[in-house]
């Protein structure tokens, strides 16, 4: 150190010296604060974001799950909705069939019968003309 001139002069650098190095030491260590506090917190950050990307992975799993079992859901749906209406429609032919086949049944039976009917009306015709003569 330099000497001094004065007693107050040497005072007063001492005291700036002291100041400046009080000043240094506490920007120093508010530096260091604020880094441990920016790590603290970048770790933080860090978690947190691990832990929302699991989250919406998580959430985009289930989504996918629900919709998978939505559209499973509605295949299936559709599915007995066109069942039931082709069950329904199946009734309603094989009704539809029956009646037909009864109509057909009925025509042949009529037919038979006017023959039948025809053929004894000849037979009868033909006696008849026998015993005239």
């Amino acid at each position: 150190m330099s000497r001094c001139h004065t007693k107050n002069v040497c005072e007063t650098k001492m005291k700036k010296n002291n100041k400046n190095k009080k000043n240094k030491n506490k920007k120093n260590k508010n530096k260091k604060n604020k880094n441990k506090k920016n790590k603290k917190n970048k770790n933080k950050n860090k978690k947190n974001k691990k832990n929302k990307n699991k989250k919406n992975k998580n959430k985009k799993k289930k989504n996918r799950k629900k919709k998978k079992k939505r559209r499973r859901k509605k295949k299936k749906n559709k599915k007995n909705k066109k069942n039931k209406k082709n069950k329904n429609k199946n009734k309603k032919n094989k009704k539809k069939n029956k009646k037909n086949k009864n109509k057909k049944k009925n025509r042949k039976k009529k037919k038979k019968n006017n023959n039948n009917n025809n053929n004894n009306n000849n037979k009868n015709k033909n006696k008849k003309k026998k015993f005239l003569y």
